[in-house]
């Protein structure tokens, strides 16, 4: 792939690389950034936290500490429990930042190892000096990445990642109103009236943009330090469709085909929510009612109320089949015996559902989740979590965690926890904790602020639960 006026080896050789290693190691973190330091002659640094007076500092978790070309990071990462670390590197010339993977690749082998739960994450930005793209990389079209950015292969190399809840897919284009539909707007105006990948936890982390790179989070899984001409192959995929796109800010007639395509299927879904009559008609396998009432004239007075919810369901989550009830006396939704997959929803009560993607301030009831961020979800009973991170959610008696990332400094943990890593969070009386569970013990700053024991809210009356579940079964 050539870009206007520059070779491919002169787009190459003027990148910068940082890079992000993580990996798990069961010599202590003073001994790794020495032996890192001597195999890579660099400065290796591991940033301290000051605890309480008289304490020793220890090592610090995302520290602020800047990085250099010279001067590394070394730090703990949690999320894979305490023999996890993180290597962080200052930006790169191209040339240089294969050097150095190489070499740290052949310090993990011999000194670590890594699992499904480590990566490589790749920063890259530009040599201002040795190139000029057309736009600065803070006016990025993030919606013509999107469009133009060939995920397959990366996928073919690194199968596994597709499923990752750190490194979802950008390929997910979703309009932010129904209304966008009336007549789609020229390429001008579009950007600001689509959402498109705008939280770290995608495969490439746009948000970095405006402090002039970005972040690619794809690499990764057990062995990756012996996967070396897939990842330089992988990474020289990442520079050169990011400078093609700075370098060739207009749309080509590709993009605009593949985001019409999108938005015709996208137009079909809001040409059937335009009325219950036609939804209805068109989604059979989707029951909704209102208070439990499933009465027509009923739901197509609260109809206008529901289908922004709908709409969302439809193209984010892959809905097809389960039961929508809308709850007057609380303004909100409950979805039951549903199967939704790479979801983004919030505020909803969810029963007896399979679930994966991103779950934010909702209620959870005999329900299966799997690869997925639970965040804020205060009321969860009789739930399975798998292979999630669990954050400031309530991990009471009844549910299990199964290799989860728990991070509930706001909760009290009384569920069972099977393998995975507790980083924070006031264990209870009732908890059953398997012997394989990695423990963190909270180190006390304002970064990880020891857990405190909490009031335990009253779950809402059961009644409405059990009405619905009654409501399920018919």
């Amino acid at each position: 792939m050539k870009s206007k006026n520059y070779t491919e080896e002169h787009i190459l050789n003027s990148a910068l690389i940082g890079i992000e290693f993580e990996f798990f190691s069961k010599i202590k973190i003073e001994k790794i950034a020495k032996l890192l330091a001597k195999k890579l002659n660099k400065r290796v640094v591991i940033p301290l936290a000051i605890t309480e007076l008289g304490n020793d500092p220890i090592p610090k978790y995302h520290s602020p500490v800047k990085t250099s070309g010279n001067i590394f990071k070394l730090e703990p990462d949690y999320s894979g429990g305490k023999e996890m670390f993180e290597l962080i590197t200052g930006p790169l010339e191209y040339t240089e930042a294969k050097k150095i993977i190489i070499a740290v690749f052949e310090w993990i082998e011999e000194f670590g190892y890594t699992t499904d739960k480590a990566s490589i994450h790749i920063n890259i930005s530009f040599d201002k000096i040795k190139i000029k793209p057309k736009i600065k990389i803070e006016n990025l079209n993030v919606l013509k990445f999107v469009l133009s950015f060939d995920e397959s292969e990366i996928y073919k190399d690194f199968p596994h990642r597709e499923q990752s809840v750190y490194a979802r897919s950008i390929k997910n284009i979703i309009p932010n109103s129904i209304f966008f539909y009336n007549s789609i707007p020229n390429d001008l105006s579009i950007i600001n009236m689509v959402n498109v990948a705008n939280e770290k936890y995608f495969g490439i982390n746009f948000t970095k943009a405006i402090d002039g790179y970005l972040e690619f989070r794809y690499i990764g899984g057990k062995g990756y330090e012996k996967k070396r001409k897939k990842i330089f192959k992988t990474i020289n995929h990442f520079i050169l469709s990011f400078f093609n796109v700075i370098n060739q800010p207009e749309f080509t007639k590709n993009e605009r085909d593949v985001l019409t395509k999108i938005f015709q299927q996208q137009r079909k879904i809001v040409q059937s929510i335009n009325s219950y009559e036609t939804f209805k008609e068109n989604y059979k396998d989707i029951k909704i009612s209102i208070d439990l009432i499933k009465n027509d004239e009923v739901i197509k007075s609260f109809w206008s109320k529901l289908t922004k919810e709908i709409f969302s369901l439809l193209t984010t989550s892959g809905l097809t089949k389960g039961k929508l009830n809308y709850d007057t006396d609380f303004g909100k939704c409950q979805l039951a015996d549903a199967k939704l997959n790479n979801c983004n929803i919030k505020n909803f009560d969810l029963i007896n559902c399979e679930l994966a993607g991103i779950i934010i301030n909702c209620e959870l009831y005999s329900c299966k989740v799997t690869d997925s961020r639970v965040i804020m979800c205060d009321k969860v009973k009789d739930t399975e979590i798998s292979k999630s991170k669990v954050k400031n959610t309530g991990l009471r008696t009844g549910n299990t965690c199964n290799d989860c990332f728990i991070d509930n400094f706001e909760e009290i943990i009384n569920c069972k926890v099977n393998d995975g890593v507790i980083r924070k969070g006031l264990i209870g009386s009732k908890a059953v904790i398997s012997d394989n569970t990695n423990i963190v013990e909270p180190v006390g700053d304002e970064e990880t602020e020891e857990a405190k024991p909490v009031k335990v809210s009253k779950p809402r009356d059961w009644k409405w639960l059990k009405s619905l579940k009654k409501y399920n079964k018919k």
